[in-house]
């Protein structure tokens, strides 16, 4: 049975260059390194030709190095070396070294270093606590759909961001009491923007050609995850179901305004107390930061690819400290939300050849998530 390579880094892409010299100081050659579920490979860097493919189990050793990495593996019944160089050596190292009881720690967080150092939490076990009830946020947020859980860390680092400006340094230690608060916000959140989605793709133009089948599929595959969400926030979803019910009927979508109006106008109370009660840093960039949670959750639930999730957890974590600093922050969020825009067309483009697919209402909310984060005003 083949032993597996961290999850968090399957189909991840490094710029390399390798050296089959055992010393790693010869011949150096520029390369692309991949890494699958139990084995990585090694490319030409035009992506041509393969150079090597290496399985979990054919691995004897793996070192770290300074500036590299250096794997001993076995290949035609013979011990061979080769060594790899990269500006990425800690996450390259992580990336292709099978975990184990002795070897697991703390995964590598972007959050860590940049983001946690801003709660100047007084000992370790703090940030150890937060990741924790963090991890556990995501689990329970995520089992009320039917699907895997995806790799903890993207989730959690954005998380962590969302932590950072809903809770001010004075009760950022309160971690239990906070990460359940946290978890109903972002509910909430998640129900009002699907909420939104869905009032939006009730405006179908019927002269268009299948307006009203593509509208209906949307609405409906959107009224199914507001459902799943609904109890647990204590929404009445009541008048919203009679609306809906009589688009399906009748193709009368008239109802399906006011019904939201109704309920996002209870949310906008519920937030406002809210923040009454426990301030929170910024009320606009906490809204900013929930929607490129939701934004991600859309990715995890079409399963894009990796690199595309960790480009936007990197622009996230940065735009999140400069925010928190006040420094660069327009240039920052400029940033952030070119990178969010970018997001929102490579989901477009994974699932441009099923727009009748259910799965396609997170393709229709990463729109609505990007055009309401691209209009927040700062």
């Amino acid at each position: 049975m083949a032993t597996l390579l961290p999850p968090r880094y399957y189909g991840s892409i490094f710029h390399i260059e390798y050296t089959k010299d055992e010393k790693g100081e010869k011949n150096l050659e520029p390369a692309i390194l991949i890494t699958g579920k139990d084995s990585f490979m090694v490319l030409t860097k035009d992506w041509s030709k393969p150079v090597v493919q290496i399985s979990t189990n054919n691995v004897q050793e793996m070192k770290r190095g300074k500036h590299g990495v250096h794997c001993k593996y076995k290949a035609d019944n013979k011990i061979q070396h080769i060594y790899f160089k990269s500006e990425k050596t800690d996450k390259l190292y992580s990336a292709i070294t099978v975990e184990t009881s002795n070897t697991a720690q703390m995964p590598n967080y972007n959050t860590l270093p940049k983001v946690i150092p801003t709660f100047k939490f007084e000992m370790d076990s703090v940030t150890e606590e937060l990741y924790q009830n963090l991890i556990n946020l995501q689990t329970r947020f995520y089992s009320s759909f039917n699907c895997a859980k995806p790799s903890q860390i993207p989730f959690v680092d954005l998380l962590v961001c969302v932590y950072r400006f809903r809770y001010l340094n004075d009760s950022a230690d309160q971690i239990q009491n906070n990460v359940d608060a946290l978890l109903t916000e972002i509910r909430r959140q998640f129900f009002s923007d699907w909420c939104l989605a869905l009032l939006k793709a009730a405006q179908f133009d019927p002269k268009v050609p299948n307006a009203y089948d593509f509208s209906l599929r949307i609405v409906t595959s959107l009224l199914t995850d507001i459902h799943l969400n609904s109890d647990s926030i204590e929404a009445n979803t009541t008048d919203l179901y009679k609306a809906v019910g009589e688009m399906c009927e009748r193709g009368d979508a008239t109802n399906i305004t006011a019904a939201v109006k109704s309920m996002l106008d209870i949310f906008d109370t519920m937030y406002e107390d809210g923040y009454k009660a426990q301030p929170c840093a910024n009320q606009a960039i906490l809204r900013v930061l929930t929607r490129v949670l939701l934004l991600m959750f859309c990715g995890n639930m079409l399963q894009i690819y990796p690199i595309e999730i960790e480009r936007l957890v990197i622009r996230t974590a940065e735009f999140t400290v400069a925010a928190y600093n006040k420094n660069l922050l327009e240039e920052h969020f400029k940033i952030l939300r070119k990178t969010v825009d970018s997001f929102h067309n490579e989901l477009l483009r994974f699932m441009d050849t099923r727009r009748y697919d259910p799965l396609f209402r997170f393709v229709y909310v990463s729109a609505e998530l990007s055009e309401k984060i691209k209009n927040t005003k700062l």
